[in-house]
């Protein structure tokens, strides 16, 4: 997610956020295994 934005901040954010929710979901995933959910 590090890198140069100039002039492509638009794209940047839209990428962020998709990588941003598929980890979180992967973490979320990951716990509920873990509780037996």
């Amino acid at each position: 997610m590090a890198g140069e934005k100039a002039g492509q901040w638009s794209r940047w954010y839209d990428d962020a956020i998709q990588l941003a929710e598929a980890r979180y979901a992967e973490y979320r995933a990951a716990k509920d295994k873990e509780a037996g959910r």
